[in-house]
């Protein structure tokens, strides 16, 4: 299966793979030398957080927190509950397993096909 890991830094920075059974990754250049790639063959999986969990009052207003997430062809799936800020910063498919790892709070965690485990907890 050709995987090819992608990493995105636009206002929501995270990394994408891209996962198919294609030999070769479908892509062309076009007229204004920008590199295109056919999605239609791949199924796609993007890591990052979206600021949409709990509301709380932050010195310039009020904000929400971030929840963690892995999208997989466009659909979302929560990787954490909002209830404290949580990011998850790149995705990796073995076989049928997804990985992704991130954090939440002062804890590094990594997600396997949805569930966490915490690696590390920074001492405050």
């Amino acid at each position: 299966m050709k995987r090819v890991v992608l990493m995105i830094i636009p206002a929501l920075t995270c990394g994408m793979v891209l996962t198919g059974c294609g030999s070769e990754l479908a892509t062309e250049y076009n007229t204004k030398n920008e590199l295109t790639v056919d999605l239609n063959k791949y199924d796609v999986y993007v890591a990052g957080h979206e600021a949409s969990g709990q509301e709380y009052s932050a010195y310039y207003g009020t904000d929400y927190r971030n929840v963690a997430k892995l999208w997989n062809n466009g659909v979302a799936q929560n990787l954490t509950d909002g209830t404290r800020d949580a990011k998850a910063t790149s995705v990796f498919v073995s076989g049928n397993d997804v990985y992704v790892a991130g954090s939440t709070g002062n804890c590094a965690i990594l997600w396997k096909n949805g569930v966490a485990d915490t690696l590390f907890r920074h001492a405050k």
